[in-house]
C-alpha cells in the first residue's frame, strides 16, 4: 500500500501538471481565439456599414456625374477659356457696357470629412483633392435694369457654381448708371467634366424674369432724395441754449435697396447714401448690428437686441417697425 507522504506529493504534482497545462492552453489556444472571434464580430460589423454606404453609391455616382456635366472642361486652360468668354458674353447678354473679366488663380479643395483622422482611412487618401474651383469677376457699366439683368443672369448659369458677392455703385451724379461687380466661381472636377468638344453656352432669362427687379428699377433707391425745404431764419426773440444730443445713430445712413431671391438663397441689398456704398447681405450677416433673418418682395426683417424688426423697401433701418418681441 502507497504511504500517504507518496499520495500526497502525487497529488501536489498533478495539480502543478493540470495548471500548466491549463495556461498553456489559454495561452497558446484559448486567448487567441477569443481575440479572433472579437476581431471577426468587428470586422462583420464593419462590413455591414459599408455595405449600408454601398446601397447609395449609385445615387452619389448619378449626382456627381450631374454636377460634372455642368462645368467647363477637363484642364484649367480649358475650364479657363471658356470661363472668361462666357462670362464676357453673359455681361454683354445683360447690356453691360466698358467690360471686364477677371480670373483668379484656381484653389484645390479636399472633402472636409477626410480632414479627421478617420479609422481605415490612410492618411495620404486622406489629402486626396476632390475638386477645383476658379474664380473670377465681372465687372461692367449700366443701367439699373441691366446691373439686375447681370445679376440674374450670373444666378441662373449652371456652370456658375458660386456667387461670394457683388456690389453696386452708382458712377454719375443723376445715379441711373452703376458699376456692377459680381464675383462667380466655377467647379473643376477633370475625372467627371465634359469633353473638349463640349458645348458651353450662356442661359438665357426666362420670359417675365424682369418682374423679380421691377419694383427696384421704377423706384432707384440709389438716387438721393429731394433737397429739403428751406428753413425759415431765425426769430428775434430769446432763444435758450440747448446742449447738443449725442450724434444720430448710423441706422440712418443705410437703406433697404432690393430684395434678390434665386437658387443660392435670398440676399438684400443695402446703400449708404453719404458715403456712396452698398453691400449685399445674406441671412445671418449684418449691417451694423443688424443681423437679417429672412427677406421677400419688397421687405426685410432684421434683428437688433434680440428682437426682430421690418425694413421696408426705399426705407433705412432707422425706419424700421418692430415685428415681435423675439426673434422668430
Amino acid at each position: 500500500m502507497m504511504p500517504v507522504k507518496t499520495l500526497g506529493i502525487a497529488g501536489v504534482g498533478a495539480v502543478v501538471l493540470l495548471g500548466a497545462a491549463w495556461m498553456g492552453y489559454s495561452r497558446v489556444y484559448a486567448g487567441p481565439m477569443a481575440d479572433a472571434r472579437a476581431d471577426l464580430v468587428r470586422f462583420r460589423n464593419a462590413s455591414r456599414a459599408y455595405e449600408r454606404d454601398l446601397e447609395t453609391a449609385g445615387a452619389v455616382k448619378a449626382r456627381l456625374r450631374e454636377i460634372g456635366a455642368t462645368t467647363l472642361g477637363t484642364s484649367d486652360e480649358q475650364v479657363a477659356h471658356n470661363f472668361r468668354s462666357l462670362l464676357h458674353e453673359m455681361a454683354a447678354m445683360a447690356g453691360l457696357s466698358d467690360i471686364t473679366v477677371t480670373q483668379n488663380r484656381t484653389a484645390n479643395e479636399t472633402n472636409p470629412a477626410m480632414q479627421a483622422r478617420l479609422a481605415g482611412i490612410p492618411r495620404g487618401e486622406s489629402r486626396t483633392v476632390d475638386f477645383w474651383v476658379m474664380n473670377g469677376e465681372i465687372r461692367g457699366v449700366g443701367t439699373l435694369d441691366q446691373v439686375a439683368r447681370a445679376l440674374s443672369l450670373s444666378d441662373r448659369q449652371s456652370w456658375v457654381h458660386r456667387v461670394p458677392s457683388f456690389s453696386v455703385a452708382p458712377v454719375n451724379d443723376e445715379r441711373d448708371r452703376f458699376e456692377v461687380r459680381i464675383a462667380v466661381a466655377t467647379l473643376i472636377l477633370p475625372d467627371l467634366g465634359p469633353g473638349a468638344d463640349a458645348a458651353a453656352t450662356v442661359t438665357p432669362l426666362e420670359p417675365g424674369a424682369e418682374a423679380a427687379w421691377a419694383s427696384i428699377v421704377s423706384k432707384n433707391v440709389f438716387r438721393l432724395p429731394d433737397a429739403a425745404a428751406p428753413v425759415a431764419p431765425p426769430t428775434t426773440e430769446s432763444v435758450p441754449d440747448v446742449p447738443a444730443g449725442p450724434p444720430p445713430h448710423p441706422y440712418f445712413a443705410w437703406r433697404l435697396a432690393g430684395v434678390m431671391e434665386g437658387g443660392r438663397g435670398v440676399r438684400v441689398v443695402m446703400v449708404n447714401d453719404a458715403a456712396g456704398q452698398s453691400v449685399a447681405v445674406g441671412v445671418g450677416e449684418r449691417v451694423l448690428d443688424a443681423a437679417l433673418v429672412r427677406a421677400s418682395g419688397e421687405a426685410a426683417v432684421f434683428t437688433i437686441d434680440g428682437v426682430e424688426f421690418e425694413v421696408r423697401l426705399g426705407r433705412t433701418l432707422a425706419e424700421r417697425g418692430q415685428v415681435s418681441d423675439g426673434p422668430g
